[in-house]
Protein backbone atom coordinates (compact mmCIF):
# COMPACT_ATOMS: atom_id res chain seq x y z
CA UNK A 1 0.00 0.00 0.00
CA UNK A 2 3.00 2.27 0.79
CA UNK A 3 6.68 2.04 -0.03
CA UNK A 4 9.44 4.51 1.18
CA UNK A 5 13.50 5.10 0.17
CA UNK A 6 16.23 6.10 3.17
CA UNK A 7 18.23 8.84 1.72
CA UNK A 8 20.84 6.61 0.58
CA UNK A 9 18.53 4.15 -1.36
CA UNK A 10 19.65 1.20 0.47
CA UNK A 11 16.51 0.68 2.59
CA UNK A 12 12.84 0.11 1.32
CA UNK A 13 10.00 0.28 3.46
CA UNK A 14 6.79 -1.60 2.42
CA UNK A 15 3.57 -0.66 4.44
CA UNK A 16 1.10 -3.71 3.54
CA UNK A 17 -2.08 -4.58 3.96
CA UNK A 18 -2.69 -6.21 7.04
CA UNK A 19 -0.63 -3.29 9.09
CA UNK A 20 2.90 -5.00 8.48
CA UNK A 21 5.69 -3.12 7.16
CA UNK A 22 8.64 -4.91 5.68
CA UNK A 23 11.88 -3.51 5.76
CA UNK A 24 14.12 -4.45 2.54
CA UNK A 25 17.51 -4.09 1.14
CA UNK A 26 18.07 -2.45 -1.87
CA UNK A 27 21.37 -2.89 -3.85
CA UNK A 28 22.50 -3.13 -7.70
CA UNK A 29 18.75 -2.56 -8.74
CA UNK A 30 17.09 -5.38 -6.94
CA UNK A 31 15.02 -5.39 -3.96
CA UNK A 32 15.84 -8.44 -1.35
CA UNK A 33 14.28 -10.39 1.28
CA UNK A 34 13.47 -8.16 4.09
CA UNK A 35 15.59 -8.04 6.90
CA UNK A 36 12.75 -7.03 9.33
CA UNK A 37 9.20 -6.96 9.70
CA UNK A 38 6.48 -5.26 12.05
CA UNK A 39 3.12 -4.88 12.67
CA UNK A 40 1.43 -1.43 13.07
CA UNK A 41 -1.96 -2.59 13.93
CA UNK A 42 -4.21 -1.52 10.89
CA UNK A 43 -3.41 -1.43 6.66
CA UNK A 44 -0.59 0.76 6.09
CA UNK A 45 -1.69 3.90 4.19
CA UNK A 46 1.70 5.66 4.26
CA UNK A 47 5.90 5.03 5.25
CA UNK A 48 8.61 7.49 5.40
CA UNK A 49 11.97 7.25 6.74
CA UNK A 50 12.99 10.07 9.32
CA UNK A 51 15.98 12.29 8.51
CA UNK A 52 17.98 10.09 10.97
CA UNK A 53 18.11 7.34 8.85
CA UNK A 54 16.82 4.58 11.27
CA UNK A 55 13.15 5.73 12.39
CA UNK A 56 10.55 5.46 10.18
CA UNK A 57 6.68 6.89 10.65
CA UNK A 58 4.09 5.21 9.39
CA UNK A 59 0.20 6.03 9.33
CA UNK A 60 -3.02 3.98 9.40
CA UNK A 61 -6.68 4.05 10.75
CA UNK A 62 -5.26 3.82 14.44
CA UNK A 63 -3.25 6.63 13.62
CA UNK A 64 0.60 7.51 13.36
CA UNK A 65 3.64 5.72 14.81
CA UNK A 66 7.37 6.38 14.95
CA UNK A 67 9.35 3.15 14.81
CA UNK A 68 13.17 3.26 15.04
CA UNK A 69 15.02 0.41 13.32
CA UNK A 70 16.82 -1.01 16.24
CA UNK A 71 13.18 -1.91 17.92
CA UNK A 72 10.95 -3.00 15.60
CA UNK A 73 8.41 -4.44 18.57
CA UNK A 74 6.99 -1.71 19.99
CA UNK A 75 6.61 2.11 18.63
CA UNK A 76 8.13 5.10 20.12
CA UNK A 77 5.20 7.07 20.44
CA UNK A 78 1.90 6.65 18.92
CA UNK A 79 -0.81 9.22 18.36
CA UNK A 80 -4.23 8.12 17.89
Amino acid sequence: MSMAFNRPGTLLACGLQGGSVEIRPYAYGQVMSPMATFWTGSDCFFTAFLPDGVGIVTGNKLGVGIWYLGDTQTPLQSRQ
